[in-house]
């Protein structure tokens, strides 16, 4: 009988699909107690074929599910249109990305199954993930919806990719994220759907908001807490997460996020976080540094209060030991002082993509709401 459905949604993943699903078909839980369903997401390269050749020579149950197939599937059905008709509506509704992807996973688990879990495309699991993740949730009350765990940086021997995750999993640039230091916490605000899980009968009541596309289980577990849902964090139950080796796809993600984020802000207005004012304060820091010297310079020349034309500056020698703190941590996780130095420039490009997306969404974005 299947406990627990593991959903994954991928797109062109053809780099990293492989080694996360021999992970999860090697996972040291019962062979028959677990489904992994397989969301493809208009895949180009050979995704599907490498996760089906793995699929057929283990004894593990799977689904695969094209995304787009699925897609046109219902807009046919719930708009009584024909197929034509549906591939034009697609993208206009929201029928694709992460949040309409995981709903896929939940329509499609096992019956009686009582889990779900998710992880990336790009991870690898311990081969214990799966027994914690669902002791943990399997002991828990009700009023806990879901149990998440630690991303660790993957093994790999591209050093821009190691340096990208390191970046990425800094306890200092992530407000001390305990994901990424494993540290020994009860209860997290919300459970990154890297390494997560969740009592399915709650899933299959909220689900995610496909309006918001990419901002799945960040807008998701907003509204479980606001239910008075709680989550557990489970230190020991671990996966190890592969980053981009690519600085401009790096920054092109910091620029989705932001725009995503935003959209979760226009939703829930309360649930602003500090990064979101500060990275737009951040982008915006040149020109308002300017406009207060120049009034401040006009107005109190001459007085006591001209030397508060320096204050603009007191931000940046913040930030700068900030930055400065990130890259010794870099530099002790990498041990590699030369490309560790790239830390003063992708950080703060990292944060000015992210205010840029931000700035994007809050003012420039419209999304279509059904």
């Amino acid at each position: 009988m299947v406990k627990v459905s593991i959903g994954l949604i991928a797109r062109d993943e053809e780099k990293h699909i492989g080694d996360l699903i021999k992970s999860l078909v090697n996972l040291n839980f019962p062979k028959d107690e677990y489904e992994i369903i397989l969301v493809d997401g208009d895949s180009s390269d050979k995704t599907i074929e490498k996760a089906e050749e793995i699929f057929q020579k283990s004894n593990i149950k799977y689904k695969i599910i094209e995304e787009g197939k699925e897609a046109i599937k219902k807009i046919m059905q719930e708009k009584d249109v024909n197929e034509k008709k549906a591939e034009e509506f697609r993208f206009k509704l929201n029928y694709y990305g992460p949040c309409f992807a995981r709903n896929l996973v939940i329509e499609n688990a096992d019956k009686g199954g009582k889990h779900i879990a998710f992880i990336d495309a790009d991870c690898i699991a311990d081969k214990d993930w799966l027994k914690i993740l669902y002791k943990k949730i399997e002991g828990s009350g009700d009023n806990v919806v879901g149990v998440g765990g630690a991303r660790l940086m993957a093994e790999t021997d591209d050093k821009i990719e190691l340096l990208i995750n390191a970046i990425l999993t800094s306890f200092i640039a992530s407000g001390g994220n305990p994901a990424f230091s494993k540290r020994n916490v009860k209860y997290v605000d919300s459970i990154p759907n890297y390494n997560a899980i969740y009592k399915k009968e709650i899933l299959e009541r909220f689900r995610y908001d496909t309006n918001l596309v990419l901002s799945d289980d960040c807008e998701l577990n907003y509204r479980l807490r606001k239910n008075n849902y709680k989550f557990l964090y489970e230190r020991n139950a671990i996966v190890w997460h592969h980053e981009t080796s690519s600085i401009k796809e790096f920054l092109k993600n910091m620029f989705r996020y932001g725009v995503n984020i935003s959209r979760v802000v226009k939703k829930h207005r309360e649930i602003v976080r500090i990064y979101v004012p500060l990275t737009v304060l951040f982008v915006m820091g040149p020109i308002l540094s300017l406009i207060w010297i120049l009034g401040v310079s006009l107005i109190f020349k001459g007085t006591l209060f001209y030397n508060l034309i320096y204050l603009p500056f007191l931000f940046y020698e913040v930030y700068f030991l900030f930055v400065l703190v990130v890259f010794i941590e870099v530099l002790i996780k990498t041990k590699d002082f030369l490309r560790s130095l790239l830390v003063f420039v992708l950080v703060p490009l990292q944060h000015f993509c992210y205010g840029l997306g931000v700035l994007k969404g809050l003012f420039f974005d419209s999304y279509i709401r059904k």
